[in-house]
C-alpha cells in the first residue's frame, strides 16, 4: 500500500473513531451567531482535518475545521496562535531558554502584517465538547487555490501573484525568535492582555497542554513552544510533543528530525538510525559551507535566529482572485511556527522551484533543470526572486543559496532508512564537487560496507 493510501486509511479510522458530531456544530454556530446554518457542504480535507462550509440565514458563510485527533490540544491552539499573531491581535513574550531558566525574554512584539489570513470566530482545542473533537470556526476567504486558477491567468496576473506571495514571505520571515518551534498560548496566563485569545476559546479558559519550562509572566500571550510538521504527526508514529521542541539551534532541530524527537525514538537501533547519523555528518559540513556565504548575517552571539514561517504554503493553501491573481487568502496554519532561515525561506506553490536546482529527494534521477519552462516561466521566476530581493536581501539569499541545507532537511525526514542511503548516493555523484569543496564528508562505499556487516551481524544473533 502506498504511504499515501495508508495515510488516507488512517485518517479515516480516526475520523470514524471520534464520531464526530455535525448536528452539534451546528447548535454551536446558532448560539455564537445568533441565527441557523440554512445548509452545509463538505470542502477538500486537510493532512488533519475536515472542512465544512456552512451557510447562514443571513447569508453569512462559516468555515468549520474539525480537527482530528492527532497531538491533543497542541495542534489546534498553535494554528489558532499563529493566525492570531499573524493578523496582529496580541502581543507576546519571545523566551529563549537555557537548562530551567530563561536566558533572555524581549517583550511586548507586535507581529502584524497586512497577509489575508481567515478570522478565528470561535475554536475548541479538546474533543470533550459535544461534538467530540476539536474545531475551529473560522471566517470563508474568497478566492480560488493556487492549484486550480494559476495556469487560467494572464501573464500579468501571475506576475501579481508573484508580488504578492513575496510580499507575504517577507512579512513572515521579518517575525524571529531564538527559538525554532511552533507558537503556544502560556498555560495559567489569565491576565486582561491574553484575554483577547482566550475570548474565542470554547468554553471559556479551556485547560491547556502546558509547553515544558514555562514560567509565569505577567501579560505574557503566546510563547514558543513544540513544533508541529507531519514528520512527527503522522498518525501511527506520532511523536510526543514533549520530545519536539522547543529547540535553541540549528543542530537539536535538525537532529529531532532525523531520530523522531529529542530524546530519540525512531526505531530500529543503529542499524536504522546510522544513515540519519552520517547525513547529519554532511550537514555539518555544508553548514559550514553556508555559513561563510552569510558571515554578514552570523550573529555575533552564535546563536541562531529562527524566523516565522507557514509550514505548508503548498498552493492548496494560497487562494487567489481569479481575475486580478492577487492573493485573496492564506489558510491552513496548523504547521507554522519558527523555523531555520533557510527552510522559513521555501518558496510557495509554484514558485517552489527547489527540485528543478537541486536533487531534492531519493525519487528524484537527477534535477528538473526547468525543462519544461517557458520564457515567459523565466521571466515570472526572475520577476519573484526580484521582488524576494528588494523586500529583504536576507530572505532572497536564504531562498536561493538555502536549498541544499534543505535537501539534507528534507531527507533527515524521511521514514525509511532506505531512502535516505538512495538519496546520499545520488547527492554525493551529482551534487559534491570534489573540486571546489574536496572529498565527501565520509566514505560512503566504505560505510555501506560496514553497515551491511552490522545488519548480517544482526541477523546471526537472531539465529
Amino acid at each position: 500500500m502506498s504511504s499515501c493510501c495508508k495515510r488516507t486509511s488512517n485518517a479515516e479510522r480516526l475520523w470514524q473513531a471520534a464520531n464526530v458530531d455535525i448536528k452539534a456544530i451546528e447548535i454551536i454556530i446558532s448560539s455564537h451567531f445568533g441565527t441557523s446554518p440554512s445548509h452545509h457542504a463538505p470542502m477538500d480535507d486537510g493532512s488533519f482535518a475536515r472542512v465544512f462550509l456552512f451557510t447562514l440565514e443571513n447569508g453569512m458563510q462559516i468555515i468549520a475545521r474539525i480537527i482530528l485527533p492527532v497531538r491533543e490540544s497542541v495542534k489546534t491552539e498553535a494554528e489558532v496562535a499563529a493566525m492570531e499573531l499573524v493578523r496582529g491581535h496580541y502581543r507576546w513574550l519571545l523566551l529563549c531558554y537555557c537548562d530551567a531558566h530563561p536566558r533572555s525574554i524581549v517583550p511586548n512584539i507586535v507581529a502584524r502584517t497586512s497577509i489575508p489570513v481567515p478570522k478565528v470566530y470561535l475554536y475548541c482545542s479538546t474533543p470533550k465538547n459535544p461534538v467530540r473533537a476539536e474545531w475551529i470556526l473560522m471566517e470563508c476567504m474568497p478566492g480560488l487555490c493556487l492549484a486550480d486558477g494559476f495556469e487560467q491567468l494572464t501573464y500579468e496576473q501571475k506576475r501579481r501573484t508573484a508580488t504578492d506571495l513575496a510580499k507575504i514571505m517577507s512579512s513572515l520571515f521579518n517575525i524571529t525568535s531564538a527559538e525554532c518551534g511552533s507558537i503556544s498560548p502560556c498555560s495559567g496566563d489569565r491576565s486582561n492582555e491574553s484575554l483577547c485569545h482566550n475570548s474565542l476559546r470554547y468554553p471559556l479558559f479551556t485547560p491547556l497542554f502546558s509547553p515544558r519550562l514555562t514560567p509565569h509572566l505577567k501579560w505574557q500571550s503566546v510563547i514558543v513552544g513544540p513544533i508541529n510538521d507531519l514528520t512527527f504527526l503522522d498518525y501511527p508514529r506520532q511523536v510526543d510533543p514533549q520530545l519536539c521542541g522547543p529547540f535553541n539551534s540549528e543542530r537539536n532541530f535538525m537532529e529531532a528530525f532525523a531520530f523522531l524527537g529529542t530524546p530519540p525514538t525512531r526505531p530500529g537501533g543503529k542499524l536504522s538510525c546510522w544513515v540519519f547519523e552520517k547525513t547529519l555528518e554532511v550537514y555539518d559540513v555544508v553548514k559550514k559551507f553556508y555559513s561563510k556565504a552569510q558571515q554578514s548575517e552570523v550573529s555575533p552571539s552564535n546563536h541562531d535566529r529562527f524566523h516565522f514561517a507557514h509550514g505548508d504554503l503548498s498552493d492548496f493553501n494560497i487562494l487567489i482572485d481569479p481575475a486580478t491573481g492577487a492573493v485573496t487568502g492564506v489558510i491552513d496554519w496548523e504547521m507554522a511556527g519558527f523555523r531555520p532561515a533557510w527552510l522559513a525561506a521555501s518558496g510557495g506553490g509554484w514558485f517552489d522551484d527547489d527540485s528543478e536546482r537541486f536533487l531534492m529527494s531519493d525519487f528524484q534521477d537527477s534535477r528538473g533543470n526547468h525543462a519544461d519552462e517557458t520564457p515567459a516561466d523565466a521571466a515570472l521566476r526572475a520577476h519573484f526572486r526580484l521582488r524576494l530581493a528588494t523586500l529583504d536581501a536576507q530572505l532572497f539569499r536564504h531562498h536561493l543559496q538555502g536549498i541544499e541545507l534543505r535537501a539534507l532537511f528534507y531527507t533527515c525526514c524521511n521514514e525509511l532508512d532506505g531512502n535516505t542511503e538512495m538519496w546520499l548516493e545520488k547527492y554525493r555523484d551529482q551534487e559534491w564537487v570534489v573540486g571546489r569543496r574536496g572529498d565527501f564528508p565520509f566514505d560512503l562505499f566504505e560505510w555501506i560496507h560496514d553497515r551491511l556487516d552490522l545488519e548480517d551481524s544482526l541477523k546471526g544473533r537472531k539465529r
